[in-house]
């Protein structure tokens, strides 16, 4: 019992909490509610600082990979591309990017070539830094083939760009508006944005309008710029995770870009760091 108490207070004494009190509540009674959590909480010598969250910047080395060892029959691979911003134009152009991508990728790669079922893009913003993933499992292609069909419908791209017409791209960009500016249905849900805007250190909640007014000023110029900077295997920053199934053993290895041979030695790049 005693290693015990040692070790609670241990844990406490590095403590770091953050509260969001909403709805009809006063100020002065949000106060006291923290006041009584700072009380129960608190041990001798306590400090409040919070955690370092570290985030491995990809920087422009170009292309990393690295093999993930899975007793499976199919074979997977997963594309990341990582915004060295946090600015909301950064966001703006991620969002934008992947809702512009999502279906013509599924189609392409699912329906067209039938390489997988479990096919798609995401939004995957790692410490407020946007970010990009595409990612397929497939019964019946190894990496190395998924990623030549994905670096092939990248390098095309800027020319599905190019052939929209004025009415698809507003569209395009309209319908991803109503996404991000949809007015919260319940207070739950409000109180639930809010806090990961907290998360976010978005203290005055007008992020989402900034994200908005970017989105709003983005030419297909800027897109297309973005895509052929940003998203093209050739002069790529990014990352890839795959696993090579059973099925697939005796197809040819992934050789592509720089192989991540020691996690720890690739901790070791430069990072930014976020707090929270």
């Amino acid at each position: 019992m005693e290693e015990l108490a040692h070790f609670v207070d241990t844990i406490l004494s590095q403590l770091h909490v953050e509260m969001f009190v909403y709805g009809d509540w006063p100020a002065a009674e949000a106060h006291k509610m923290a006041e009584v959590l700072k009380d129960a909480l608190r041990v001798q010598g306590q400090t409040y600082e919070e955690s370092l969250r570290p985030l491995v910047m990809l920087g422009k080395s170009g292309t990393f990979q690295r093999e993930v060892q899975c007793q499976q029959d199919d074979s997977a691979i997963v594309v990341y591309y990582q915004s060295h911003e946090v600015s909301p134009r950064s966001i703006a152009l991620y969002s934008l990017a992947n809702h512009l991508m999502s279906a013509t990728f599924f189609h392409e790669i699912r329906t067209k070539q039938q390489l997988g079922y479990m096919v798609g893009t995401g939004n995957m913003p790692l410490n407020r830094h946007p970010g990009l993933i595409l990612y397929v499992q497939s019964p019946s292609a190894p990496p190395s083939e998924l990623i030549r069909s994905i670096d092939e419908f990248l390098n095309a791209l800027y020319m599905v760009l190019l052939e929209l017409n004025e009415y698809q791209w507003h569209s395009s960009k309209r319908g991803l508006w109503n996404q991000i500016s949809a007015p919260d249905p319940t207070l739950r849900i409000r109180a639930q944005r809010l806090w990961v805007a907290i998360g976010n250190k978005d203290l005055s909640f007008d992020q989402r309008e900034k994200v908005l007014e970017e989105l709003k000023n983005l030419s297909r110029a800027d897109m297309i710029r973005f895509v052929v900077n940003e998203l093209k295997p050739r002069t790529a920053h990014r990352l890839i995770m795959h696993t090579q199934g059973r099925a697939h053993h005796e197809a040819p290895a992934l050789q592509l870009g720089q192989e991540i041979g020691s996690v720890e030695e690739f901790q070791l790049r430069p990072k930014a760091y976020d707090v929270g």
